[in-house]
């Protein structure tokens, strides 16, 4: 899974700095977000070969990290921490 992975971001890397029509392209600029995904290639590459070798946990190998975002009041799924003494999620329950 990995490999095919490795390989669609080289090749989309490639498509991008193939197409004649992207400006990038047209001024000989960087193409930045070609960059990026085959900077990822490149780690994900890398890592692969650490677990091959041993080096790093291969269930670690292609895992995404779980990022927690920390929703503030009035964004959607906001919820208020329970309160202590009766448990209602209410920002005023009444019990202080």
């Amino acid at each position: 899974m990995t490999d095919d992975l490795i390989y669609r971001l080289e090749k989309r890397a490639e498509i991008r700095r193939s197409i004649t029509t992207r400006k990038s392209v047209q001024n000989q600029e960087p193409d930045r977000i070609a960059d990026l995904l085959e900077e990822a290639a490149n780690a994900l590459r890398s890592r692969s070969s650490m677990a091959e070798q041993g080096t790093v946990d291969a269930q670690d190998v292609g895992s995404v990290p779980t990022v927690t975002a920390t929703l503030k009041p009035g964004q959607p799924g906001f919820e208020w921490p329970p309160c202590d003494q009766c448990g209602s999620r209410s920002l005023r329950c009444g019990c202080d």
